[in-house]
């Protein structure tokens, strides 16, 4: 009698921890291929090792992201810090990583009778730099993601 409740136990417990999907950031969880391109042709680098900037505030990766896109960085060199990367044909590294971003929005309208309500909307951002072959960046591109 208790040998069979055991194994009933046993066979719970191997059915509880059973093959968990891979949750490691390719692709955004599977969500979007590696090599990324949207309807209006716009390509993204997703790799399945890439890596998180963990442990700086959004918003000062973001504002990297921002002043490499508005050109601030072209042609500076890149010191990359273990970001992954990949070797195009022509020379071109194409660096990857991505951080998790939580934006709070809300409706606060006393004047209108509304119920003051706050929502907390995640976002995953990836982004890529291309270098040339000096180390210098030539672009950027990056995309917010809502999770």
């Amino acid at each position: 009698m208790y040998k069979n409740i055991a194994l009933l136990c046993v066979f719970v417990l191997l059915c509880a921890c059973g093959p968990l999907p891979k949750y490691n950031k390719s692709g955004l969880w599977g969500k979007y291929p590696e090599n990324f391109v949207d309807s209006d042709g716009f390509t993204l680098w997703m790799p399945s090792n890439m890596h998180a900037r963990q442990g700086m505030y959004a918003y000062v990766v973001q504002r990297y992201i921002d002043e490499c896109m508005n050109g601030d960085y072209i042609g500076g060199k890149y010191e990359p810090s273990g970001d992954v990367y990949k070797i195009l044909k022509d020379g071109t590294k194409i660096y990857a990583y991505y951080y998790d971003e939580d934006t709070d929005v809300g409706v606060n309208a006393l004047a209108f009778n509304l119920t003051p309500m706050q929502m907390n909307i995640g976002y995953d951002v990836v982004f890529n730099i291309y270098v040339d072959k000096d180390e210098k960046i030539t672009r950027c591109k990056y995309m917010r993601i809502r999770n």
